[in-house]
């Protein structure tokens, strides 16, 4: 699933902090 973001990422710079916020949530969650 990170792999996935992380290509979102790359195609898409301008919503990079926003991701991150997500993945942070994400990973929150899992954890």
């Amino acid at each position: 699933m990170v792999s996935v973001l992380d290509g979102v990422l790359t195609q898409t710079p301008e919503l990079d902090g926003k991701a991150e916020e997500l993945i942070i949530q994400i990973s929150s969650c899992i954890q």
